[in-house]
């Protein structure tokens, strides 16, 4: 899984361009995502989070069960991941632009 890359747009908002096919097929690699970094992600929501064991970067769906929280990507050959309390929720997408040339 490859690092995402993240580029300052605005204040209120940045965008990070996929590397990965994590979240393959409904988010395409090259895939641009505006994320805001909000305080109140729900359930199911995607978000963009710092991992702090691997210091990797990763975009993945946000599940809560109770005090359970895990990021799962949508193509099931990557594993879920549990959100440890060093880990670090930097934004949720808003927004997901593909280009087709």
């Amino acid at each position: 899984d490859n690092t995402d890359q993240i580029k300052t747009t605005r204040l209120d908002r940045f965008a990070v361009q996929v590397f990965s096919d994590a979240m393959r097929p409904q988010f395409q690699e090259d895939s641009l995502l505006i994320v805001s970094p909000c305080k109140n992600i729900k359930n199911r929501d995607y978000v963009i989070v710092y991992i702090d064991q691997t210091k990797d970067i990763i975009f993945r769906q946000f599940f809560s069960d109770g005090s359970f929280k895990l990021l799962r990507a949508i193509n099931e050959i990557f594993p879920v991941v549990s959100l440890g309390d060093k880990d670090v929720i930097l934004g949720k997408v808003t927004q997901a632009i593909r280009n087709y040339i």
